[in-house]
C-alpha cells in the first residue's frame, strides 16, 4: 500500500497527464450517467427506494448482474447505520470485521457507526451474501456506500487497487473490506496532510460538479 506521500505524488501525477488524455467510450458513459443517478439518489427521501436504485446503480457500473436483498426486515435494520454515516472521510471509524457477531441493528439515529459493520449490511443488500463471506466483494459493495454518499465513501475496485498497490490480482471478486479500509484511511490521511493537493482537488470537484471524493476515484481509475 501507497503511503500518504507516495499516494499523493501519484495524485499529482495523474492531475499533470490527464490534461494530454482523451477521453474514452467509458469515460463518457460514466461522465454522462453518474450525475443523473446521483441527482435522482439524492432526490428520494424513501429509504427502500434509495437503496433499490442505489443497487440499480451498482449494477451498471460492474460486469456482472446483481442479486440483492432487500426485504423490510434488512432496511429497518440498515437504517440506523445509514442515518449515522459521518459527513466526512476522516470522521469514518475504522474497525475489523468481527464475522462471528451478528449485527441486530434497531433503527435509531444514536447508531454508533461503525465501518465493519455497515459494510456488511452494504453487503448483505447488495450481494446477499451470508456471515462469512461479509467481508468480501469491496467492489460492489464500495460503489453501493459510494452513490448513497457521494461525499463519504470512495469507489474501490481491482484498478485503483492496483494503483495504489494494495493488490497485484488481476481479478475484483476478492477485494476485502480490510483493504478498503485502508485505502480510505489513506486517503483521509492525504486530506489531512497534504492541503495543497486537496485543494486542487477540491477546484477539480467544483469544475466538475461532484464532490472531491468522486474526482479521486476518477483520477486513479484511469491509466
Amino acid at each position: 500500500m501507497l503511503n500518504h506521500t507516495e499516494l499523493n505524488d501519484l495524485i499529482l501525477k495523474k492531475i499533470r497527464s490527464q490534461s494530454s488524455q482523451q477521453e474514452n467510450s467509458l469515460d463518457r458513459w460514466y461522465g454522462q450517467c453518474y450525475p443523473v443517478l446521483i441527482d435522482s439518489l439524492s432526490r428520494e427521501r424513501n429509504l427502500k427506494s434509495k437503496v433499490t436504485i442505489a443497487i440499480v446503480a451498482t449494477g451498471s457500473w460492474v460486469p456482472r448482474i446483481i442479486t440483492g436483498d432487500i426485504d423490510d426486515e434488512l432496511i429497518n435494520q440498515f437504517r440506523g447505520y445509514y442515518n449515522s454515516i459521518p459527513n466526512t472521510i476522516e470522521e469514518i471509524s475504522i474497525d475489523p470485521v468481527n464475522k462471528k457477531k451478528k449485527s441486530n441493528v434497531k433503527s435509531n439515529a444514536n447508531t454508533r457507526f461503525r465501518l465493519s459493520e455497515y459494510y456488511m449490511h452494504c453487503n448483505r443488500l447488495v450481494n446477499s451474501v451470508s456471515i462469512d463471506r461479509a467481508d468480501k466483494n469491496a467492489s460492489t459493495v464500495s460503489k453501493f456506500m459510494h452513490f448513497l454518499s457521494p461525499t463519504v465513501f470512495p469507489i474501490f475496485d481491482i484498478n485503483i487497487a492496483k494503483r495504489v498497490r494494495i493488490t497485484s490480482s488481476k481479478s475484483s471478486i476478492n477485494l476485502s473490506m480490510n483493504q478498503y479500509s485502508k485505502y480510505i484511511a489513506a486517503i483521509s490521511v492525504l486530506k489531512e496532510k497534504h492541503d495543497d493537493t486537496w485543494r486542487r482537488i477540491e477546484n477539480l470537484a467544483e469544475e466538475s460538479e461532484c464532490s472531491p471524493i468522486r474526482i479521486i476515484d476518477k483520477i486513479l481509475f484511469r491509466e
